[in-house]
């Protein structure tokens, strides 16, 4: 019998060895606020997939944009690039681009649902039950804020007062996630323009352009919805890059200033930036917060959640500014000018809330659209049967751009952790977005049909003697300071103690 040959089988590969020229990282990220929504539902968390691979990719999408878009003639230029750096889904599948950047999410602790409203009994002043005329009681949404998010922040989750129910179970934010993002990508990546765009083929250093992405993203960014306000910021914990750990570099609690003028010189990059979108510079205009003032005075923020509360409690204060901003029962009339403006367009107001100014003044101004759009105005004292009643206030007011009913905001509010778990707040002025705002593309709108929209002499610009007007409640004192511009003016007022 003929003996078997000796032969060694070959040799597995080791699947894990990463290829010639491929970084593959693992990030491990936590959640230092809560996830607001990012799901399929509006403003409610994916019960399977809690974070999405793609929520990722698009995120950094974003935030690459935001940092290596000035490095494009315009945006024809900067989608090609960015299609063949990201990826791209298109009508016909055969143009299809696959992204060189992969992208995989592994959630580690999907966190605890914390429900930040509950609909209680009203009461009166003196602790008594509240009733309707029919002996049903009123329902009174309470927010239970603390350690799960600003009033101001989660507004949107507060139940519509015709679905109100004593003890209904209100929509809940995710606290405490913790997930590991594993990308990979070439080091090196040659990238073909179309002959229209008449560009020689080029080599990108592909690694220079993620870490641009993720420096900003795990800077100034989070996940899910609301992130500009500060939900779902996220702390980088570790990173481990082809089976060898990395070290995280973080600030001193006072050197984050240098730390982010440093990452911006680094790694935005810039000539003359595509028109319309959002982005940083080297001459960022931001604010970091180190300290709040208490009954005790100046202390440092005690964690994420103090400091990001801080923050959205002086957004608040700014925009709401009022005649009595102490009375929760009476808060008094605004101190900014739109309400007004709506009365002078409509010609409805209360012999009260007679309008400050004359509509020959042309102050016909929205200047806190600078803050985002949409913008509801209600009207407490409006005539629901009869919305065009000159002598009451006018009906529910929408203020948006003409050809879009949104506009994000292009200020970022969040908390940053530093070095030694220290922790401030960090707030940012995106730019790129103003033009649509000075182009005065913005109307007037309700929910009822017969109303005309208005369009004309709005703007968001507010003029010196505009300014001058706008008074904090003591009557005295200049809200807006010496600005102008409304967002330069709350980064001033947010240092300002």
């Amino acid at each position: 019998m003929r003996s078997l040959p000796e032969l060694s089988p070959p040799k597995v590969p080791d699947v894990h060895q990463p290829a010639k020229n491929l970084i593959t990282q693992e990030r491990n990220y936590k959640l230092i606020t809560p996830l607001y929504g990012g799901g399929v539902e509006p403003s409610q968390a994916d019960p399977i997939t809690l974070i999405r691979g793609t929520s990722i990719r698009g995120q950094l999408r974003f935030w690459w944009r935001a940092c290596r878009a000035g490095q494009f003639s315009d945006v024809k230029e900067m989608k090609t690039f960015e299609d063949k750096l990201w990826g791209t889904i298109s009508d016909n599948k055969k143009e299809d681009t696959q992204s060189k950047v992969k992208v995989a999410v592994k959630v580690n602790y999907s966190g605890e649902a914390v429900r930040p409203f509950r609909v209680e009994q009203k009461k009166d002043r003196d602790g008594n039950p509240q009733y309707y005329s029919n002996e049903k009681p009123i329902p009174d949404v309470k927010i239970d804020e603390e350690n799960r998010a600003p009033a101001y922040a989660v507004f949107p989750l507060r139940p519509e007062q015709e679905k109100q129910e004593i003890g209904m179970v209100t929509t809940p934010i995710i606290k405490g996630v913790s997930f590991t993002l594993k990308i990979s990508f070439p080091e090196k990546l040659q990238i073909s323009f179309p002959e229209k765009l008449q560009k020689e083929d080029i080599y990108i250093d592909v690694k220079k352009e993620v870490e641009a992405a993720l420096w900003a993203w795990e800077t100034f960014g989070g996940i899910g919805a609301r992130t500009r306000r500060g939900f779902g910021a996220i702390q980088l914990v570790s990173i481990n890059q082809n089976n060898k750990s990395l070290e995280i570099t973080l600030p001193e609690f006072d050197g984050v200033e240098t730390f982010i003028k440093d990452g911006l010189r680094i790694h935005v990059k810039s000539s003359k930036w595509p028109k319309d979108v959002p982005h940083l510079s080297h001459e960022l205009n931001f604010k970091v917060v180190l300290t709040t003032v208490g009954k005790k005075g100046k202390r440092n923020f005690a964690d994420a959640f103090d400091a990001w509360k801080h923050l959205i409690n002086r957004l608040k204060n700014f925009r709401q500014e009022r005649n009595n901003p102490s009375d929760k029962y009476h808060p008094g009339r605004s101190r900014w000018p739109e309400p007004d403006t709506i009365r002078n367009l409509t010609g409805q107001y209360i012999e009260k809330h007679k309008p400050k100014f004359h509509k020959e003044d042309k102050l016909n101004s929205f200047p806190r659209a600078a803050f985002g759009l949409p913008i509801i105005f209600e009207f407490k004292d409006r005539d629901k049967n009869n919305p065009s009643n000159p002598c009451r206030e006018p009906r529910t007011t929408i203020l948006t751009l003409s050809k879009s009913d949104r506009l994000a905001s292009p200020l970022i509010l969040r908390p940053f952790i530093c070095k030694n778990g220290q922790t401030v707040g960090l707030a940012i002025i995106l730019e790129g977005t103003q033009r649509l705002l000075d182009q005065k593309e913005i109307l007037l709108s309700s929910n009822d049909k017969n109303r005309k929209k208005i369009k004309e002499n709005l703007t968001v610009k507010v003029k010196k003697e505009e300014a001058d007007r706008i008074l904090k409640s003591d009557d005295k004192t200049k809200l807006l300071e010496k600005e102008t511009d409304v967002l330069k003016a709350f980064l001033e007022w947010l240092v300002r103690n």
